[in-house]
Order: C-alpha cells, then sequence, then structure tokens
C-alpha cells in the first residue's frame, strides 16, 4: 500500500532535474529547486488600481507571499528506475524495504526512500536529455540504450550523502563479509577477491584487480582494517593531514561498527547452506544476496570529529 499525500513531480513544479550518477538498475538525479518568487495568486483579491490612481496595482512586498519548494525535496536525490526486464516496479522495491529490509535493522542505519509520483512528461523530457548526453558524449557509454521507464508512474526520494562544505562521504559496498558456504575447503581466497582474480585475469582494466577483502574490514585485526582504509581513501582528493584525520576516524568507527556485526549476522543466518543448496526463490536466501550488493554510505564531518552511516 503506498503511502496518502506523496509528493508529484510534474512540469509545472519547477524543478529542474540534474543528471548525477547511474548504476545497473536506476538514474539518480539532484533536484534544483527553484527560486522563491511571488505566487499569481497572491494578486487575486488585492484591489485593482482605479483610473484616480488611488489604490495601488500591485500590493506591498511586505504582502506578496511567495512560492517555495515543497520541504519534502530537501536535502534528498531523485531515483528513477530504468526501462529493463530485469528492474522491479519502484512500488515493488518500496515495499520490500520497508517490509523486509527495514526491520532488519535501526532506523538510523539506513537510508530510506520515499515513494513519489512523477508525470510522464518528465520522464520523456528526461529521456531526451539522456540521448542528448549519449551524442555530446556526457553520459559513459555502457550505459547508452536504456532509459527511463516511460511507464513507471513512481520514482523515490533518498537522502542526499553527497560530500559539502561541512563533511565528506565514502561510498563502498562491504560485499560478502563471510566466507561462502559453498566455498571448497581449504579455500585461499574469499568470494569476492576470487572473483576479482578471475576478472582480472582475463580483463586489460587494471581496476578489475584493485579493491579491499571484505574479510580484512570484519576481521578485528587493526593491520588489515588499515588495508581497507588505505584502500578506500586512495582516490579520495585530500590533503595529506585531512587523509590522516579521515583515516583516524574510520579506525576508531570501523572495528566496532554495530552495523558492519549485523550485515555479517544477518548474511550467516539468512543463508547458512550457500548458493548450490539454497532455495533460490526462497526470501530469506534472496534478502542475504541483497545485503552482499548492498552500499555502505559514511559521512565524516568536518570540523568536529564524527561519523554518519548508511
Amino acid at each position: 500500500m503506498e503511502p496518502l499525500d506523496l509528493f508529484t513531480l510534474d512540469t509545472r513544479s519547477g524543478v529542474r532535474l540534474s543528471y548525477l550518477a547511474e548504476g545497473a538498475a536506476n538514474i539518480v538525479y539532484r533536484p534544483i529547486l527553484p527560486p522563491a518568487s511571488p505566487s499569481t495568486e497572491a494578486d487575486f483579491d488585492f484591489p485593482v488600481a482605479q483610473s484616480d490612481g488611488e489604490t495601488p496595482a500591485t500590493p506591498p512586498p511586505t504582502e506578496t507571499p511567495t512560492l517555495t519548494a515543497d520541504p519534502r525535496l530537501e536535502g534528498k536525490l531523485i531515483r528513477l528506475r530504468k526501462d529493463l526486464s530485469t528492474t522491479v516496479p519502484v512500488t515493488e522495491s518500496w515495499a520490500h524495504f520497508h517490509n523486509v529490509v527495514s526491520p532488519l535493522f535501526l532506523d538510523n542505519q539506513l537510508v530510506s526512500p520515499t515513494l513519489f509520483h512523477i508525470s510522464r512528461p518528465v520522464i520523456h523530457a528526461l529521456n531526451a536529455d539522456l540521448r542528448a548526453m549519449e551524442r555530446d558524449g556526457r553520459r559513459p557509454a555502457k550505459r547508452h540504450g536504456v532509459y527511463v521507464d516511460e511507464s513507471e508512474i513512481y520514482g523515490t526520494l533518498v537522502p542526499d550523502m553527497s560530500s559539502d562544505a561541512r563533511s565528506t562521504s565514502i561510498e563502498f559496498k562491504p560485499k560478502w563479509l563471510l566466507q561462502s558456504p559453498s566455498a571448497p575447503a581449504g579455500s585461499k581466497r574469499c568470494r569476492t577477491c576470487a572473483l576479482r582474480a578471475m576478472k582480472a585475469r582475463t580483463s586489460r582494466n587494471a581496476r578489475d584487480a584493485g579493491g579491499f577483502c571484505p574479510l580484512n574490514l570484519v576481521s578485528g585485526d587493526r593491520g588489515k582494517v588499515s588495508g581497507v582504509v588505505e584502500q578506500l581513501l586512495a582516490s579520495a582528493r585530500f590533503s595529506d593531514l585531512d587523509r590522516l584525520r579521515v583515516g583516524d576516524q574510520l579506525m576508531r568507527w570501523l572495528p566496532k561498527s554495530l552495523l558492519l556485526q549485523r550485515l555479517t549476522q544477518l548474511q550467516d543466518t539468512l543463508d547458512p547452506v550457500g548458493v548450490l543448496e539454497a532455495d533460490l526463490e526462497a526470501q530469506p536466501f534472496l534478502t542475504a544476496m541483497t545485503l552482499r550488493d548492498c552500499t555502505l554510505f559514511l559521512k565524516v564531518r568536518w570540523p568536529a570529529p564524527g561519523i554518519s552511516v548508511c
């Protein structure tokens, strides 16, 4: 069941959407809110100017109400579903999050999506922009040819976890935090590292060989965790001093993270037998696989130390 009083994004809202990023299933936009402006409705009850000039034609500035953007857009990004056979309707993914995933975690550990309506003319315009971006070379080549689903009438608002003047954001996927139950006895690599090594062997892209071992992330070994932190910050644009400060905060948080402990526990209890023996259509197994591919956002606040986690 959808919530009541949904925000509606249509061509009359005055909100412009700026392309931010995209993945395999969704495209993310940043809403550019319109500046406050006088309401045309503000003049309807104001006296019309008379021929003798005694009545002003427009109300004084203090009497002119202003139009403001819907507050539900403040601090939010907009996520829209791609038109692919592998994606599910937005209402289904929204309901799955709230009914299945959300009860497994604390509220402050999740980036909770909010459902909203979107009009088809807005989607048509966004897809036209995507095609223009392809022609101009502004859209990644591997994403060409796939657009926002024009039969979809919903999207989701998600909290904007981007870096800003007061914080820096670090985004990564913890992946499989335990050895796969299907791994052969005595395996030297975890499932993630084994897959990475296989891809690197046949790929010319050096990035395929990079990345940290998820088992190190939750090992409790400060030396191994330090190696993970170094890799997480490798591509970040920090001064040497800021890199040390952020790294220090991560080293304080990661080894005792209740969220990572919870993810590890759920991956274990929801799929104790592994993909070779599990019922591949069972809800616990599907949830375990979702949690093995979730994204973790860490916001390190400036200048006061602290980490917000989602």
